[in-house]
């Protein structure tokens, strides 16, 4: 027994520690139930997304949309070492977890399953804008939708933005 204190401080003591929440893992991190209340981008940088990808970035802006509940990241990359060189464009989207059935019930183009990636994962080709499109769900949790030029950037994208909204 500690000195100065009785058998029921140390019950009580045991007690907050039994009932005080451990330290949520990857599974139980908090739902998103409004995502314009999150910078995509702190979560996703840039400097992180150029390194995945092996690119220089050129720039990153975050985007959000209060009415709508919606936010995203746009990343600008080029070529390492060569900054006069044809930049692309990759955006990053943050959903409530609750659009993601919703967007895949409206989304035109023939959509491909991603095994293993989330606890579901659907990829397309928009043919509105040409780019590939990886859209996934933690559920309870998050939705994102990654949208490059090419599906090798989009999944990379996809792959780090899972990894980062996972912590």
């Amino acid at each position: 027994m500690l000195p100065g204190v009785g058998v029921i401080g140390v019950l009580s003591a045991l007690g907050l520690l039994l009932a005080a929440p451990a330290t949520p893992g990857p599974l139980e991190s908090p739902v998103v139930t409004d995502p314009s209340a999150i910078n995509v981008c702190a979560r996703v940088p840039g400097s992180e997304v150029a390194r995945v990808l092996g690119k220089a970035l050129r720039s990153e802006r975050p985007v959000v949309f209060k009415d709508s509940k919606l936010s995203r990241c746009v990343y600008i990359v080029g070529s390492l070492g060569k900054p006069d060189d044809r930049t692309s464009g990759l955006v990053l989207w943050l959903y409530a977890p609750t659009e993601y059935p919703e967007l895949n019930r409206v989304t035109k183009e023939k959509m491909e399953p991603v095994p293993g990636l989330a606890d579901e994962a659907m990829r397309f080709l928009d043919s509105g804008d040409g780019r590939h499109k990886l859209r996934l769900l933690r559920r309870r949790r998050f939705s994102l939708e990654s949208s490059a030029p090419d599906a090798a950037s989009a999944l990379a994208l996809a792959k780090l933005a899972l990894e980062r909204f996972d912590r």
